[in-house]
């Protein structure tokens, strides 16, 4: 199914922009969670044949990550069965958990047994989701939704965390630092706030109008946010007169130059994307292209073609490789395909294939071992590397 409406656009380029920015940067056994309305039980999944299983432990050679050189090793590992309209995943920093964002909440499952372990926000629409960089905290936004509330949830205690106690009340979106020392916090308001973990006092505070936001349409509100690896920078994506990410020094206290798609987007509406680690790009995602941008000369280095509409988009934590999710021309037909593009070289690295519809959420895990392909009313798709091909 492609998803072709001009809301549907906007809603994709939205979530690109959540999860692309999120890149940028053991708990305890929990109670069984309740079934996903609709069911009778917690979803399942399905393990792949012989040569698509995981790396066994103990004893067997650790995973590989996934890169460029190692594409042709390439596979589906294992489903996990979930009948919802993904709109978001994120693996946990210590790569055992996988959040996920639906339209009509969040789960998060356990990776080693392929089982769901929570079930937050009932009912309500999510569009990002991340996690604390110690594991132990899952959040689920609703990014610039006029509905839903943003959820902070506890993975050991099953339950509703009190982080910030009443201090993110009228806020939907939350960003930790890669310290974990820190978390920015914004919403309709358009102002964006860091906090000091460790006391719950206000670090800084700022509206997204100082950080040069449109407010043509009225006051912008805060839709993502994300730290940078280094911590130094905030990204703030705003949602008002247009949609926009704005760049914030946290140590002057001061913006940094919006950057603008100008004539390299193939649309009007375009999500800026930064590659984890590297601030010196930028990669305009517009309908079927994401482009590569020096940010110092403004001149393009590179194109990523696709025939249909851009769903999802994820980089690996080194940034080596962009994963798009569109559809493609397969034995006279269009298909749902998602495209491997190698950063370095500006070229078509791998094309998956045999989809049965476009992901609209995918995810690298931190090691880079796991890609994760949402596929709407159906499940997540697991892939890695095998070891026998």
């Amino acid at each position: 199914m492609m998803i072709r409406n001009n809301k549907s656009i906007a809603i994709m380029a939205a979530l690109g922009l959540a999860v692309a920015l999120a890149a940028c940067g053991s708990p305890a056994a929990v109670t069984a969670p309740p079934p996903i309305p609709g069911q009778t039980s917690a979803p399942s999944a399905t393990a792949a044949g012989p040569s698509g299983g995981l790396v066994p432990s103990g004893g067997a050679a650790a995973p590989e990550a996934i890169s460029p050189d190692n594409l042709d090793r390439l596979n589906m590992l294992f489903e996990i069965k979930l009948p919802s309209f993904m709109t978001a995943l994120s693996f946990s920093p210590d790569g055992k958990y996988l959040a996920v964002g639906t339209a009509k909440g969040g789960f998060i499952f356990d990776l080693a047994s392929q089982q769901q372990v929570a079930a937050f926000a009932a009912g309500a629409p999510l569009f990002g989701v991340g996690w604390s960089p110690d594991s132990k905290l899952a959040v689920g936004s609703p990014g610039a939704a006029p509905k839903g509330a943003l959820v902070v949830w506890d993975v050991a205690a099953n339950a509703e965390s009190g982080l910030l106690k009443d201090k993110l009340a009228a806020q939907s979106v939350l960003a930790f630092s890669p310290d974990g020392s820190q978390a920015a916090s914004g919403g309709a308001s358009g102002v964006v706030t860091v906090w000091n973990l460790s006391s719950g006092s206000q670090a800084a505070s700022f509206n997204v109008t100082d950080a040069g936001a449109d407010a043509s349409a009225g006051q912008p509100r805060v839709s993502s946010l994300a730290f940078s690896g280094d911590g130094k920078t905030l990204f703030v994506g705003a949602s008002g007169g247009t949609d926009e990410t704005l760049l914030w020094d946290l140590s002057t206290g001061k913006a940094l130059p919006k950057p603008k798609p100008g004539t390299h987007a193939a649309g009007p509406v375009a999500t800026a994307l930064f590659a984890p680690g590297d601030l010196g790009h930028v990669y305009w995602w517009s309908r079927g292209d994401i482009v590569a941008v020096d940010l110092a000369s403004d001149k393009e280095t590179g194109r990523l073609h696709t025939e249909d509409i851009i769903q999802s988009a994820a980089f690996s934590p080194d940034g080596k490789l962009l994963a798009a999710a569109s559809a493609g021309s397969q034995n006279g037909s269009m298909a749902p395909l998602v495209k491997l593009w190698n950063t370095a070289s500006g070229q078509d690295a791998k094309v998956l294939t045999g989809l049965t519809q476009i992901p609209t959420a995918m995810a690298f895990s931190p090691d880079g071992t796991r890609l994760a392909l949402g596929i709407g009313g159906e499940g997540i798709a697991i892939w890695g590397l095998v070891q026998n091909k």
